[in-house]
């Protein structure tokens, strides 16, 4: 399409956009490499760490939280949005 006004229309309107959220481990937010992974992931996919939320279970929070918390901050200050979680019950 040529006609400037769908052009501007594109540029000017928001796009619905969804985001990816992925389950982190424990052993992930805590060894101390999860934030450069994100980082080289986010690079990989061309995607902007708005558009990442990460979550992460209450027991990582609970058995590691010293070494949770500067891993978190650090994927915070980027953009990324980190959700606390309850692993779901298994049934059967």
């Amino acid at each position: 399409m040529n006609d400037p006004r769908v052009t501007a229309i594109m540029v000017t309107m928001p796009l619905l956009l969804l985001t990816v959220a992925i389950n982190v481990s424990p052993i992930q937010v805590t060894q101390g490499d999860l934030f450069d992974d994100l980082e080289d992931q986010l690079v990989r996919w061309n995607l902007e760490a708005k558009f990442l939320d990460i979550e992460v279970t209450v027991s990582c929070l609970i058995n590691g939280l010293d070494e949770a918390v500067p891993t978190l901050q650090e994927v915070r200050d980027i953009g990324i949005v980190s959700h606390c979680c309850q692993p779901a019950a298994k049934v059967g």
